[in-house]
């Protein structure tokens, strides 16, 4: 496991490889497309006028666990909410298996898995 990095103004690493079709998307066939499971580069994103995330750098390669952690308001679930597709960011990109979230964001979301301390439906979401 490594701790994740995520400074300001570093750089965003190699670039990911070619997307794969969804057939191929095991662990092992979406590692042989290249070295970067994920890269965010330059990601901002603010709230009421404040500055959450600034240019901030990421990559994670296949393998790699990624531990995120901070006080309070440090951006940690504004970023996870970034990277799964769930937030959109007010600037910086986003590769996850080498499929860019804007402009791939369904085929992207595909290989995300998010698992979160909550709950991510409606209070009042009923079965009828």
């Amino acid at each position: 496991m490594r701790e994740a990095e995520a400074g300001m103004g570093g750089q965003a690493g190699a670039e990911a490889a070619a997307p794969l079709a969804l057939e191929a998307a095991t662990p092992l066939a979406l590692e042989a497309a290249g070295p970067l499971a994920m890269v965010a580069a330059g990601l901002e994103k603010g709230f009421g006028g404040g500055p959450v995330l600034g240019n901030l750098d990421l990559t994670v390669a296949w393998g790699e666990f990624l531990v995120i952690f901070g006080a309070n308001g440090s951006g940690k679930t504004t970023l996870l909410r970034i990277l799964s597709g769930q937030t959109r960011p007010d600037g910086g990109s986003v590769q996850i298996a080498g499929f860019d979230l804007r402009r791939q964001g369904a085929a992207a979301r595909r290989r995300v898995g998010v698992v979160s301390h909550r709950g991510l439906l409606y209070d009042d979401l009923t079965g009828r």
